[in-house]
């Protein structure tokens, strides 16, 4: 019984190393099929390790079916009546303690810069390098999910 109960404990740590956690929320007043445009911003953090992510997370934005757009040329879409989405992305990757890489992104309705959505991904405890591909991994499948 002792031995059961340990491979069941061995098992459950396992899994846990390795799990990935997302949470997505999206504003009950929005139709997120309403907006077909997004303004990335390109802002660089001056840390190479989380600018890569900040890169690669706008490229898995731009896998999605959103165009990109320069924020003169959003301006002339909210004239013309289509929605455009601004995020803003926030990453934090721990180094020590197990390398957790925690992402966020807060998409913001260009015009009235109310929040319509956020995508958080956070992973625990695994191996820096495997810990940030398993967050983008979570954070395309949320894009890919809501913006098909």
């Amino acid at each position: 019984m002792k031995k059961v109960f340990v491979c069941v404990i061995a098992v459950c740590s396992i899994f846990l190393h390795s799990c990935s956690i997302s949470n997505v929320v999206v504003s009950s007043n929005d139709n997120l099929s309403d907006y077909d445009y997004v303004v990335l911003t390109n802002e660089k953090t001056g840390d190479e390790n989380i600018d890569h992510i900040l890169m690669m997370v706008e490229k898995e934005i731009l896998a999605t079916r959103l165009i990109e757009t320069s924020p003169s040329t959003a301006k002339d879409l909210v004239c013309q009546g289509k929605k455009v989405l601004s995020p803003v992305i926030n990453i934090t990757s721990h180094k020590w303690g197990g390398g957790d890489t925690y992402i966020m992104v807060n998409f913001y309705d260009y015009t009235t810069n109310k929040s319509v959505m956020k995508i958080k991904s956070s992973e625990i405890d695994i191996p820096i390098s495997k810990n940030q591909d398993d967050a983008i991994n979570t954070i395309r499948k949320e894009l890919m999910k809501n913006f098909k």
